[in-house]
């Protein structure tokens, strides 16, 4: 889907310079690589913007200090942990994609695991719930800042549940991408109300047969997120 569309569908007015390589169809994305966000700028405009699939904490001295890429909230604690609490208040986003991949744990009769393409089975884009933040080194080393994300997961639905213990929690609705970009929404409840397993008849759960042995580089017609054969959604 081409930034237009995105745009159209999120109700974005202006569409940024963005580099051209983040439309670029991509089979794979990992954590800490580039992805699009739509959020809520400090004028309460929606804007399209890059961010690190990985959220770096405010209080990292540096990202090399962080052992492992935080690329998941679980909805659950979103409001009480510390790491993401205040983004749950004031700097939540969307993560637009096709379709995600996720591993089920049986193993296959090789001894792997069998990859899985989840989308929506009417082919339609979908919007995953997250949060952003933006981080400098507390050296001034850098004057810009990094924005980075996290997506928040839930338990898994009935279509899901086969595969892993969780899922991205979708906002399948134009209502629910509205209330959570909402700045002035400050109503846990109605939030939390919102980051629930999707219905299950809505997704599509393809079994991928031949995925390709270079998972991390193998480029295809499609955009999803992938952790190379580890799970995705903790």
């Amino acid at each position: 889907m081409i930034p237009e569309e995105y745009a159209g569908l999120l109700r974005i007015a202006h569409l940024p310079a963005l580099g051209a390589e983040l439309f670029q169809p991509r089979m794979i994305i990992a954590p800490t690589q580039q992805i699009v966000i739509a959020r809520v700028d400090d004028e309460g405009e929606r804007r399209l913007d890059a961010a690190r699939w990985g959220m770096i904490p405010r209080w990292a001295n540096s990202i090399d200090e962080i052992k492992r890429p935080i690329f998941n909230a679980r909805s659950e604690t979103l409001w009480d942990k510390p790491m993401f609490k205040d983004a749950a208040k004031h700097r939540r986003c969307v993560v637009p994609a096709n379709g995600f991949y996720e591993w089920q744990k049986a193993a296959t009769p090789r001894g792997r695991k069998q990859p899985h393409l989840i989308e929506h089975r009417d082919s339609s884009p979908m919007f995953f719930a997250g949060v952003w933040s933006a981080w400098s080194p507390k050296d001034g080393a850098q004057a810009d800042s990094i924005r980075s994300c996290a997506i928040l997961t839930t338990e898994p639905n009935e279509a899901m549940a086969p595969i892993h213990d969780r899922m991205p929690v979708i906002l399948d609705s134009a209502s629910s991408l509205d209330l959570w970009l909402d700045h002035a929404m400050t109503n846990e409840p109605a939030l939390k109300n919102l980051v629930r397993p999707t219905p299950p008849d809505t997704l599509a759960v393809i079994p991928i047969d031949n995925f390709g042995d270079n998972r991390r580089t193998h480029e295809g017609p499609d955009t999803e997120f992938n952790t190379d054969g580890g799970t995705l959604f903790d």
